[in-house]
């Protein structure tokens, strides 16, 4: 990217009714470099696009918060994520494609941090 002051550089011969490939030759820079900045008016920065993206966990999320909120009251010891990651394997073979990772990550929000 170019400095502000080259940018206004060319904005302004732009404004005299400089050619590109004047400007190009006079501020020593590449003739699509310099009409890239010519048909550009706006210099602020764009803002970063927030993409939110489905998790291979989604269908399983409510199974898991069913499983973390009938485990005290079972009587079962205290609820691993491991345990949860394995459950999920054995009980969902051929639909369960998430990582370990996945599960804990989910399950520390849920519920705060629960090993």
């Amino acid at each position: 990217m170019l400095s502000m002051t080259k940018i206004s550089q060319i904005k302004i011969m732009q404004a005299q009714g400089e050619t590109g490939a004047v400007i190009a030759r006079e501020l020593q820079l590449d003739r699509k470099t310099v009409r890239k900045y010519m048909q550009q008016w706006d210099f602020s920065p764009k803002m970063p696009r927030i993409v939110i993206r489905s998790s291979k966990l989604d269908p399983f999320k409510p199974v898991i918060l069913e499983w973390l909120a009938q485990a005290p009251a079972s009587g079962h010891p205290r609820l691993t994520v491991s345990s949860i990651y394995s459950r999920l394997l054995q009980e969902y073979p051929d639909t369960f494609q998430g990582s370990y990772s996945t599960v804990r990550r989910f399950v520390h929000e849920a519920a705060g941090k629960v090993e």
